[in-house]
């Protein structure tokens, strides 16, 4: 079983494609960027908890956490998004004129 797909279709089946690439491709820049910049919108580098240190570990690099909850929003906001619109414009006629 085939499904066929008209011109706009497969314009959003690319899109949605290229959108989970820029999307997964830019959290993948945040968190190997330097952890210096604290946190972007997909990575977080989270403080130390308060305790005397020396020096030499508060220069120390932190650990970058994904912050996961965010990433599925981005990945799945399109998708969401296509579907609410296929589900209000169905039923609906459309006339075009000769």
């Amino acid at each position: 079983m085939s499904i066929r797909l008209n011109g706009w279709q497969r314009i959003g089946v690319i899109l949605s494609f290229l959108w989970t690439i820029f999307v997964c491709g830019y959290a993948v820049f945040e968190y190997y960027s330097d952890p210096s910049f604290g946190r972007g919108y997909f990575v977080e580098v989270q403080p130390e908890q308060p305790r005397t240190i020396s020096p030499e570990e508060a220069l120390a690099p932190r650990e970058p956490h994904l912050r996961v909850g965010r990433l599925i929003a981005a990945l799945v906001a399109p998708l969401i998004a296509a579907c609410e619109n296929s589900v209000s414009n169905r039923g609906q006629t459309t006339i075009v004129p000769n």
